[in-house]
């Protein structure tokens, strides 16, 4: 492949002033990437991530935020959130493969709002089981820019790398900012 593969220019994103390839992400499960034991990772692999994050699950609390994207705002309380450029998330939530195009120059949206019961947290495993959102409970949009205004700093992950949150986060994208050989 790399010898006769062609390359491919894909998009990046920016957040804040630093770039990422995949994922940018705040909530449940986004710290289990960076915590995880990497002797854990090696031996377990995704299994590691899921045990992580299933530790964090007693102290999940949701990011108070208004979301401000070129055409929408949504407000409210989000159990995760995420920026993205990928149609799989961590191999849990899917996005619509005929929707995301890794080199359109757009970023996928993703938010989770906090469950009020049982019932709401099935609804929300079964649409991300799915990949096509409907409703409220999970939000996705494909954008170019988006702004997150939150109560208080949150902590993020940056293609499982940790990064600081603050109250006030812009992302945008890098219209086919990287080139790559893909298999």
């Amino acid at each position: 492949q790399i010898l006769g593969g062609s390359p491919r220019r894909l998009d990046l994103g920016r957040f804040q002033d630093r770039t990422f390839l995949y994922v940018a992400s705040f909530g449940a499960f986004t710290q289990s990437s960076y915590k995880a034991d990497q002797g854990m990772k090696a031996m377990l692999g995704h299994l590691a991530y899921v045990l992580e994050g299933a530790k964090e699950l007693p102290f999940l609390r949701p990011c108070t935020a208004q979301v401000e994207t070129e055409d929408e705002q949504f407000e409210g309380d989000f159990v995760f959130g995420a920026v993205s450029n990928s149609t799989s998330l961590g191999g849990v939530l899917k996005l619509d493969p005929e929707t995301v195009q890794l080199d359109d120059g757009l970023l996928e949206l993703t938010l989770v709002r906090m469950p009020k019961n049982p019932l709401e947290l099935g609804q929300i495993a079964q649409i991300l089981g799915q990949g096509k959102p409907q409703g409220e409970l999970v939000i996705q949009r494909s954008v170019r820019r988006v702004t997150f205004h939150c109560a208080q700093s949150f902590p993020w992950s940056l293609d499982g790398e940790y990064a600081a949150g603050e109250e006030t986060v812009e992302i945008e994208t890098l219209p086919q900012g990287v080139e790559l050989l893909l298999a």
